[in-house]
């Protein structure tokens, strides 16, 4: 018993997603379905039963061997963890729908969280230059895998673009679940999405933009502040 089509984690198994490949016997592993000659008996066990209405743990690629262990029974509390690495946790972070990327994270794709942050208000720093290193856009964490989107394992690709998510679901180690938990608290976070390409270059660097660095003209004010000084 292989699959059919590609299969998605979360993915909800019907008949469709599943059929039967003739197989070498010596590539056959203990934990495959096979088709013996009592399951063509009218009455006899039918192995597709084991994955049929069950909830798919991991991708499952066109013709790979179906083993019970790549699906879960509807129901089962244990389906999201089932769907994490091993020694990883899943936490949920909110994000307003534009900093969602307008629906278009998935599960499964990969992005960076960046916390905007009233630096200046936190630290209670006053100084002359109040209108400036006011605000920051801070990269605290590279690469998270999305697990769900608002509670969502898997996007049904023919329900068309993918509905605008506020609960983000994120696979992290027990370091980057605290960091994530005290940024919530610090400002607001955001998601950038990753292309699947990795570039060579990058750094797991923590990176940040206070805004004189994002504003040309936030620049201009500072340095003729500076020349008045100075007269």
């Amino acid at each position: 018993l292989v699959a059919a089509k590609p299969i998605a984690p979360g993915d909800i198994l019907t008949a469709d997603h599943l059929r039967w490949q003739p197989w070498p016997s010596s590539g056959v592993d203990e934990t495959y379905m096979i088709a013996r000659p009592a399951n063509q008996v009218e009455g006899g066990p039918d192995p597709q039963q084991d994955f049929i209405d069950h909830i798919a743990v991991r991708k499952i690629l066109p013709g790979e061997p179906m083993s019970k262990g790549m699906v879960i029974a509807k129901g089962d509390k244990s389906v999201t963890s089932a769907n994490l690495a091993e020694g990883m946790r899943a936490i949920t972070i909110n994000v307003s729908p534009p900093a969602g990327v307008a629906g278009l994270v998935l599960p499964n794709d990969h992005v960076d969280v960046i916390m905007n942050t009233p630096v200046r208000d936190l630290a209670q720093i006053n100084g002359w230059k109040d209108v400036v290193l006011r605000y920051t856009s801070e990269t605290v964490l590279k690469d998270l895998r999305v697990v769900a989107i608002n509670q969502t394992l898997a996007h049904d690709p023919t329900k068309g673009v993918a509905e605008p998510g506020n609960l983000v679901t994120l696979e992290v180690n027990p370091a980057q679940a605290e960091k994530l938990l005290v940024a919530q608290q610090l400002g607001q976070l955001t998601l950038s999405l990753r292309s699947l390409l990795k570039d060579p270059k990058e750094t797991n660097e923590q990176t940040y933009t206070f805004d004189v660095r994002a504003s040309r003209a936030l620049q201009s004010l500072v340095a003729l502040d500076l020349e008045e000084d100075e007269a």
